[in-house]
């Protein structure tokens, strides 16, 4: 019976007449996989692959009773075949470490194990539905090659816990991406018999495929279809119409009847733009942004693509049922650039009144025409306006007047009280300012048991320039931090010890020093050092044993 999700089941592998131990493990998960969280029903397509057992589907196998499955393709193809067991755990059967060549002939019907192989399998407890899947895929995917590895390092590896997260969270989405796949599956009961149900399908139109759990089963209508008892999960297809899905909970001795009718297929439309992000409107309804695949009723339709900064394309396309059309468009611009500069640099740049950045400064503005004012303290502001195309580049360099305002500089210091020459003149003691010439200076600051502090700044006309100096007192001590890896190493400073790591602030005279380590099973460490007026000097040192 044909299938197109992801399955499972629980075989026990005995190799000769040695049963395969590790199969006989039971994981305590409460819950059983949710069968249509499991299942895709893709459309049919001309890739197929089918998988059975020896016997019918559905059947009962007894405990130790010997199992067999046989698989088929229609192209060269690789495949997969995993369980899924009543409690959601999923192992992979094939391929194996004693059968790794999962790459199979078109036509070609292969039997696991095959004839002659030294394994076969035994069904075991606990009872229950137990479904076999198989993937097949005309050019090998990530997962699937993961599978090959995981057959050449174990017997049969469990593949997750959880059938279902594992399908809906990794494997349905890998497949997205895979060209051409088909999947098949089949079920059995393990120690029990199935208890079934009565479901007539019914379609308005008629003539639909019936899919039950991704399982091909006929056309609409069918009647009276013995189903086992359970969830479903029920798929039509017909051509030119919407697929129709539904989930049906079957209990045994009853009858249902599954009717749909079926909504006229829509068809897709995907939209690009170049740049994307784009605003899709569709008969004036906003219907998300590029790229995207939208879907729309079978007739004409106009749309219009629209990004701020560029300008809006506007178009129509006619569509009928199930098609799909790729719609992409180039906008273009409908921003301009420009740039400002001045002489100085660094000048406040307004346009229409709104304040932008400093010169060199780079805008990106609507087309139009604008007002422009740029200023900058001790200068003239510069005026102007200007019309900004779509596309263009503009270009506004402007040399600012300085207007004619010596500059200002002012001394500070902490503490207050030192004596500030300028130039090599004597201007006053600190807080003190003065008016300037434009260009460049030097300072010095003296204060009475602090060192002396000099400096340079360039002014330039109407600029107020501020000086401000910490003074720090002349300190004549500093300190050595040791650590090493290992701790305990004896710490020699100058040939004296100081103590084992971690030595943390040990007082010295400013100077140079050489520090020793010692740790018996250690290489000697040593290092030179110089100790600053005030400073710290910290070796970390890794100590290498003998």
């Amino acid at each position: 019976m044909k299938r197109f999700k992801l399955f499972f089941v629980l075989l026990i592998l005995v190799l000769v007449s040695l049963t395969f131990s590790q199969a006989q493990i039971k994981i305590n998960i409460p819950l059983p996989p949710v069968l249509k969280n499991i299942i895709i029903t893709p459309k049919p397509t001309q890739f197929d692959v089918d998988i059975w057992m020896d016997k019918p589907e559905g059947s009962t196998y007894n405990f130790g009773e010997a199992a067999y499955f046989y698989f088929k393709t229609n192209k060269d193809a690789y495949v997969a075949i995993y369980e899924i067991r009543p409690t959601g755990e999923m192992v992979l059967l094939f391929p194996n470490k004693y059968e790794s060549n999962n790459y199979v002939q078109a036509n070609k019907t292969y039997r696991v194990p095959s004839v002659g192989a030294s394994y076969y399998f035994k069904v075991a407890p606990p009872s229950g539905k137990y479904y076999i899947q198989i993937v097949a895929s005309t050019k090998s995917f990530p997962l699937m090659a993961q599978f090959k590895q995981m057959s050449l390092q174990f017997t049969f590896p469990k593949i997750s816990d959880n059938a279902q997260s594992f399908i809906e969270g990794k494997l349905n989405l890998e497949l997205e991406s895979v060209e051409e796949w088909s999947s098949d599956m089949t079920y059995f009961y393990a120690g029990t018999t199935a208890q079934t149900g009565k479901v007539t399908f019914k379609s308005s139109p008629s003539g639909a495929k019936i899919y039950l759990d991704g399982a091909y089963i006929g056309n609409t209508p069918k009647n009276n279809v013995t189903v086992d008892a359970g969830t479903h999960t029920i798929t039509y297809y017909l051509a030119g119409y919407e697929p129709y899905t539904k989930t049906l909970d079957v209990q045994a001795n009853k009858s249902y009847v599954v009717y749909a009718s079926l909504k006229t297929e829509k068809a897709t439309v995907r939209f690009e733009s170049i740049p994307p992000g784009a605003g899709i409107y569709i008969d004036g309804s906003y219907l998300g942004s590029t790229p995207k695949d939208v879907k729309v009723t079978p007739g004409v339709h106009g749309y219009e693509i629209k990004k701020s900064g560029y300008q809006t394309k506007v178009g129509t396309f006619s569509v009928n049922a199930g098609d799909y059309k790729v719609i992409t468009v180039t906008l273009s611009t409908n921003n301009g650039v420009v740039v400002f500069e001045s002489v100085p640099s660094n000048a406040k740049v307004y346009v229409n009144g709104s304040y932008k950045g400093t010169t060199p400064e780079t805008e990106t503005l609507t087309a139009g025409t604008y007002s422009y004012r740029i200023e900058l303290e001790g200068y003239v502001p510069a005026e102007g306006s200007f019309t900004l195309l779509p596309g263009e580049t503009k270009n506004i360099n402007v040399t600012l007047t300085p207007v004619q305002q010596n500059p200002t500089v002012n001394f500070n210091s902490t503490p207050d009280g030192a004596q500030v020459f300028l130039d090599g003149v004597y201007v006053g003691n600190t807080p003190v300012g003065l008016e300037t010439t434009a260009g460049y200076h030097e300072y010095q600051m003296y204060l009475s048991g602090y060192p002396m502090k000099s400096g340079n700044f360039t002014v330039e006309m109407g600029e107020t320039k501020e000086i401000n100096v910490v003074f720090v007192p002349q300190i004549n001590k500093g300190w050595i931090t040791v650590t090493s890896e290992p701790t305990g190493a004896m710490v020699f400073i100058n040939g004296e010890l100081k103590g084992v790591t971690p030595l943390s602030g040990y007082e010295v005279a400013p100077g140079v020093y050489e520090v020793v380590l010692l740790k018996p099973g250690y290489k000697v460490y040593i290092k030179a050092i110089t100790v600053d007026p005030g400073e710290t000097e910290e070796i970390n040192a890794v100590l290498t044993s003998f």
